[in-house]
């Protein structure tokens, strides 16, 4: 930050590599360091010595202050070509399939941490997954993740006060001819985002390890539902 003057025009590439730390972790230590010895090396050259930063083990980021925009795209095409090849580390290659994202500031983000965010969060959208792909970042990937963000909230405050919803649809048996069972159905209803489907939530609880802890809190909540209420009188064997 100290190195970049972002009171003029700031462009960012940033670049990912999804099985990167896997494969480092499989050719040994001094490999690894000869890797990213030869990976540094490039990027400095291309991108300038103070202008380069490791976000994480996977992550990359070139920042470039005043410099033509046509002078930026060429050195997205120049690393973009370059890691075509394979990473010559020692007596070893190792092909590395990188992902590249740009961001323009003040055009596409108005901040120095919307900057930040946008930059990590258009790496790991699913449309920059593809193998070898160059893209201007989407600005409306910021809303997305921080709705995302804004749901894994709720989810957890949800569990911590008792605020889910548990419905329960009745399943028709055609062998007998009426409702024999149901199936129990998390809802989630919030004033803020109103309601959120499971097909959205779920998927984030997933991803963020929530979802064990929800399937207890379902479990717990139907047990009581079926202390609580006599559902052989109605002909219900059993909930799903």
């Amino acid at each position: 930050q100290e190195s970049i003057d972002f009171n003029r025009p700031v462009f960012v590439i940033g670049l990912y590599s999804e099985p990167l730390v896997h494969i480092l972790r499989s050719i040994g230590e001094e490999n690894r360091k000869i890797f990213y010895n030869v990976i540094f090396t490039y990027l400095k050259d291309v991108g300038g010595k103070e202008n380069v930063y490791r976000l994480t083990y996977e992550k990359f980021a070139i920042l470039l202050s005043e410099v033509p925009e046509e002078e930026c795209n060429e050195i997205v095409n120049n690393l973009h070509n370059f890691f075509k090849e394979p990473v010559k580390c020692g007596n070893i290659e190792i092909s590395v399939s990188v992902n590249i994202q740009t961001v323009l500031f003040p055009q596409d983000v108005s901040n120095l941490e919307d900057l930040i965010d946008l930059t990590e969060d258009s790496l790991e959208a699913k449309s920059s997954l593809e193998d070898g792909n160059c893209f201007r970042a989407d600005p409306a990937i910021l809303d997305h993740k921080r709705r995302e963000h804004k749901i894994i909230q709720i989810l957890e405050n949800a569990m911590a006060e008792d605020s889910f919803d548990i419905v329960y649809q009745p399943i028709y048996n055609i062998d007998v001819g009426g409702y024999t069972s149901a199936e129990a159905l998390l809802r989630l209803r919030t004033e803020e985002l109103g309601d959120i489907t499971p097909d959205e939530f779920i998927p984030l609880a997933e991803k963020n390890g929530l979802v064990l802890q929800i399937g207890n809190f379902v479990f717990k909540r139907v047990c009581k539902f079926v202390a609580a209420n006599k559902r052989s009188e109605k002909g219900i064997e059993n909930i799903q």
